[in-house]
């Protein structure tokens, strides 16, 4: 006889017991406003728009993180480089971005929008030009994977649209960022033929600057030549001196001074630009002669001659002559008048 305290019937066969009530049904759940079969990794139901949420959410980050600090700590164990450092460093690191690559890839993605959103604030930062390559590739497809499935399974929502538009800005890597990115990716050899290149060109841009800057200058002081010679055949003295002060040639205001016999104000100019001292004698000399002035050109020897004293010069024979000769060319001078 079947006694309802004993759960087992007269046939000794177990009475099925009551079981409490689950959303869930296998692959799928049960939306627990509408009613509708949801898949079991929905996070919104599509026809009434509830937002799923489950035990332990908002911990996706932390286990994330703590499933990669195990791992990286497996690999420091098993590729020990010990107290080495060089090459034995370096091959731990490539292990262990190699690692945390394969972890990142391997990582299922989150469940809950509580979880993505979460996560998708955990690798904002990781997701610029900061480590190497492969790392920060991987955070990228892990990021845009989660926007991905925020962006699909919430269509419509023009709250979670907004969400999902801030989070590609926030993926957006700037020019500096880009060119890191290109830089790490390059080989050794490259780099070092691309730097050669770069010297290369700087070194040509130096030089085409340099003969540019030597042709605007000489383009210049040829302007100045031209104007010292334009105003003095024009008469204009001070015009001619705002030139030289310029940079302008002087020569033509010592040949201007001494056609107007101002041999003395035309010393002035010889110390100061491109005018050689003994031209100017000679030429001084040889304009008193043509004027039939002998007497005071002999005199302007004797004054002038000093200059020569105790000093030694070449000409343009390379041949040492002094005071003593120079006094000798300037009397031949006067000589052949």
């Amino acid at each position: 006889m079947y006694n309802e305290n004993n759960p087992m019937n007269h046939e000794g066969d177990a009475q099925p017991t009551n079981t409490p009530k689950s959303n869930k049904f296998g692959s799928v759940r049960k939306c627990p406003q509408c009613g509708a079969m949801i898949g079991s990794f929905k996070m919104m139901c599509p026809e009434c728009g509830f937002e799923f949420s489950e035990v332990g959410a908002n911990q996706f980050v932390e286990r994330f993180t703590s499933g990669l600090q195990q791992e990286m700590e497996r690999v420091r164990i098993d590729n020990s480089s010990g107290l080495f450092p060089g090459k034995k460093g370096k091959k731990l690191q490539k292990k262990l971005d190699e690692a945390e690559v394969r972890y990142v890839k391997n990582h299922p993605l989150p469940r809950t929008k509580e979880d993505c959103v979460e996560m998708l604030d955990f690798l904002v930062p990781k997701i610029g030009s900061e480590g190497s390559n492969g790392t920060m590739m991987s955070y990228r497809q892990m990021y845009f994977a989660i926007l991905s499935k925020l962006e699909n399974e919430q269509t419509g929502s023009s709250k979670m649209q907004t969400l999902v538009s801030s989070y590609k800005e926030k993926a957006q890597l700037t020019k500096k960022q880009r060119f890191a990115i290109w830089w790490r990716g390059l080989k050794g050899v490259y780099k070092f033929l691309l730097c050669l290149l770069v010297v290369f060109v700087a070194f040509c841009i130096f030089v085409v600057s340099m003969l540019i800057a030597d042709a605007k200058m000489t383009e210049e002081q040829e302007r100045l030549d031209a104007l010292v010679v334009q105003c003095l055949d024009g008469g204009d003295v001070a015009g001619a001196l705002a030139a030289i002060e310029e940079g302008g040639d002087c020569t033509p205001m010592v040949d201007y001074l001494i056609e107007q016999g101002e041999y003395d104000e035309a010393e002035k100019y010889v110390y100061n630009a491109y005018a050689d001292y003994y031209d100017y004698l000679s030429k001084s000399v040889t304009h008193m002669c043509k004027n039939g002035r002998k007497e005071e050109a002999r005199r302007f020897i004797g004054r002038k001659i000093g200059y020569y004293s105790g000093v030694s010069m070449f000409d343009e024979g390379y041949k040492m002559w002094n005071a003593g000769n120079v006094e000798k060319r300037l009397t031949a001078i006067i000589i052949n008048y």
